[in-house]
Order: structure tokens, then sequence, then C-alpha cells
């Protein structure tokens, strides 16, 4: 059968491949999704997160804690959550989850940031934290935002693992002096230079896992970055008050 003209001329067959990303949009809440019970029937290897199912290929929770008051940050800013990728749930006749429902292939990192600002585990804007907020500000500047997803249907491990690569791995980090607000007339801070070398370490572990003595160098480096940071502030402060 032939291919039908165009302007006169014959289509030719598309060297595109079909989507691998495709399913059901929806938008949960962050209450919603922070009241959500534990996932059950793990299997050897996976771990639940807010009622979801990190598979056995996916990474452990590497943001730092600049990284996730950075996210949530951006929540109270109107920046939004952007999206996270799932797989639609499904069981057999016994009640067992089968293998491939309920995965959370995008947005781990995020979805666990969201969990340890509700427990209390670190502050936004310096000092604020979640106990802080009124029950107004709770509810329409956090609880109330919609955090979306895509909710695929049932497919096979290669294209889900494939989506979790593509979604997940390839990102080029901003060096410290490309940031628009790296400091005074947009200089590198320390800060700046800790925070590029963790988001680093993260991508490069997560290609291949690096040695343990690298990864605790790099982490002693890190540290003497900020204490270095630390000190230069208290020279600025006392300079001032000179």
């Amino acid at each position: 059968m032939g291919h039908h003209p165009v302007n006169g001329h014959p289509m030719q067959p598309s060297t595109l491949p079909s989507p691998i990303l495709f399913g059901c949009e929806r938008a949960f809440d962050v209450e919603h999704l922070l009241a959500m019970a534990p996932a059950t029937h793990l299997r050897e290897g996976e771990r639940s997160l807010l009622g979801l199912v990190l598979p056995v290929w996916q990474r452990p929770a590497v943001w730092t804690r600049q990284q996730q008051v950075r996210f949530v940050e951006g929540i109270f800013l109107g920046l939004g959550t952007g999206y996270y990728v799932t797989t639609e749930w499904d069981w057999d006749h016994d009640g067992v989850r089968q293998p491939w429902a309920g995965l959370l292939l995008d947005g781990q990192q995020r979805l666990s940031a969201l969990r340890a600002f509700a427990a209390g585990e670190f502050a936004v804007f310096g000092s604020t934290r979640f106990a802080d907020l009124s029950l107004a500000e709770r509810r329409r500047r956090f609880y109330r935002v919609s955090f979306p997803s895509i909710e695929m249907g049932a497919t096979d491990e290669a294209t889900l693992r494939e989506i979790y690569d593509r979604l997940n791995y390839g990102g080029t980090p901003h060096a410290a002096n490309q940031r628009a607000t790296g400091g005074r007339g947009g200089a590198a801070t320390s800060s700046d230079a800790a925070i590029s070398l963790e988001r680093a370490m993260a991508m490069a572990d997560h290609a291949s896992p690096l040695p343990a003595e690298a990864t605790a160098a790099l982490r002693t480096l890190r540290g003497r970055i900020l204490e270095l940071e630390d000190a230069s502030r208290h020279d600025s402060l006392a300079e001032r008050a000179a």
C-alpha cells in the first residue's frame, strides 16, 4: 500500500520512534500525597515512599539539604513542583500488587523533600519551619499546592528503565559562576561551589557508583569549602565592626 501524497509528493515513512512516556495526567495536592499509606507487598530491593514504590534500580535519595530547601522555598514562591511519573496500580486475584504497578519513576527527590519539610527536619527562608506556619499558610501555600503527575499504563521493564534514565540522567549542573544570583555582581560564592560539587557528585554516582574513598574525600573538600566561607564571613563582619 502506498503512502498518501502531500502537495503532490508521496509521504516518506517516519524515522522517529513512538513516544515511550504517555498515560493519564493526574494532579493530587501535597496534603493527599503526604497522607498516603505506605505501599505494601514490596519485593526484594524495593522501597516505599509516600505510598509509592521505588524500583530496585532506582538510586537512593541524593539531594543535599540545600537542594531540598531550595525546592520547598520554590513552592512558597509560586515556582511550582514540576511533575512526577508513576505506573498505574494493579493487583492480582489474591490482592497482591503486580510486579510493575505503583512504581515511582521520577520525583523521588522532590517527594522526599516535601516529606522532610512537613516532618520538621529543616527550615526555609532562614528559620521558618513547618510548625511555624499558620493553619491558613499550611493549607493555602503548602497542603493545597497541586503536584501533577503522569500515570503510565502497563509496559515492560526495559521501557521503564529507559524512561527512568532519560528523565533522571544527562543534565549539566550550572557552574558556580553561571548562576544569576551567585553573590555580589554574579560572582561565585563558596556555598555555590559546595552545592555544585555535591550535585556533580550525585550525577557521577548515578552514572557509576563512586568508590567510598573518593566520596569521603569529596565530602571533606565540600566541608572545607564551607568552613572557608564561614571564616571569610566572620572576617568581613569583624572589619565592618572595626
